[in-house]
């Protein structure tokens, strides 16, 4: 037999009885790469240690929803009403004001628990609604607030006399106003208010829980005629504030439902009105009795564990004044619609 042969035969046995180790080269990461990689890792496991540490929960009650990333498209609808009724030098008046339908659409991206969006108001754009909102919402298991800045000049409407109606257009009637609302919620490792407003928590069993907040809203309405007499109302200026103690009630139903409701009356504890006339002249009226009341009312349904709507409903009145002078609704309502998406 040929040596070579022989050979051919004896390297398979040879590689078997003293294995040779074999390596590829791989590239060697870039710092930069490295130093984004361990960026990452350490901002996830800061977010995950605050989420825990901010929100102990019941998981048997909240439990956070798989995965880390949240995209939501949201349509708003929102809209503010006045109603005035009361007596002017003797005589009784009664008026209905309203804005137009205000409605934007925003995009939003959440990863655990902090959001990034935008919102975008078609009327606005095209130049036929210059009025102008500012929300800034924080909801949370423990305590949260929202604040709202409204600046309009779309009011129109009529004011009811003995004699005659009189109607208001846009642009006689600017308004602006401010409120703001905090809670802090007592039974937050079972009850999970973002979970119907934001859905960063998913409720798995209906609970409830009682609320203790606080409430302030201001607003200065200037009314502009083209031929005022001096007892003709120029502005009203409007600022209270107070505690409230609410409640909410998260039902779960079957088919992956939520339902949500829940109510925060505030008593008013700080007021301070003012009536100005055109002669310059002005009523002090902070003897009026003030009410601020708040409503919120939710619908969420989970398709699956990736997608999920829902239709939120939110509703601020306040009222100020007495029927002998001059008594003031201010309601203002907003609605949501959502469509969104985990990762």
């Amino acid at each position: 037999m040929k040596p070579w042969i022989v050979l051919l035969f004896l390297f398979p046995l040879w590689n078997e009885a003293f294995p040779q180790e074999t390596s590829i080269a791989s590239p060697t990461p870039s710092k930069w790469k490295v130093r984004h990689k361990n960026f990452i890792q350490k901002t996830d496991s800061i977010l995950m240690a605050f989420q825990r540490r901010t929100s102990p929960l019941d998981s048997n009650y909240i439990v956070r929803p798989p995965g880390t990333w949240t995209f939501k498209v949201k349509n708003n609808i929102s809209r503010t009403h006045l109603k005035a009724k009361g007596h002017l030098h003797g005589d009784s008046f009664k008026s209905h004001m309203k804005t137009n339908v205000r409605s934007t659409v925003s995009l939003s991206a959440t990863y655990r628990g902090v959001t990034l969006g935008f919102a975008v108001n078609p009327a606005r754009l095209t130049g036929k609604n210059h009025d102008f909102e500012l929300n800034v919402t924080s909801y949370g298991n423990r305590y949260g607030f929202d604040y709202n800045y409204m600046s309009a000049s779309t009011f129109h409407g009529y004011i009811q006399l003995p004699v005659h109606n009189l109607n208001i257009g846009n642009d006689i009637m600017k308004f602006r106003s401010s409120s703001s609302n905090i809670y802090y919620v007592f039974n937050n490792k079972k009850f999970s208010l973002p979970a119907a407003f934001t859905q960063s928590y998913l409720q798995k069993r209906s609970a409830g829980s009682f609320f203790l907040g606080a409430s302030y809203f201001g607003s200065n309405m200037r009314i502009s005629t083209s031929n005022p007499a001096g007892y003709d109302i120029k502005r009203i200026s409007t600022i209270h504030a107070g505690v409230n103690v609410g409640y909410g009630y998260n039902l779960v139903a079957p088919h992956n439902w939520l339902f949500h409701f829940s109510f925060q009356p505030t008593m008013v504890l700080f007021s301070y009105n003012r009536i100005f006339y055109y002669d310059d002249t002005k009523d002090k009226s902070n003897d009026w009795s003030d009410i601020l009341v708040t409503g919120r009312i939710a619908v969420v349904h989970y398709f699956n564990k990736r997608y999920f709507g829902g239709l939120t409903f939110n509703y601020n009145d306040s009222r100020t004044g007495d029927s002998d002078k001059i008594l003031i609704s201010n309601g203002k309502w907003k609605g949501r619609v959502i469509l969104g998406m985990r990762l």
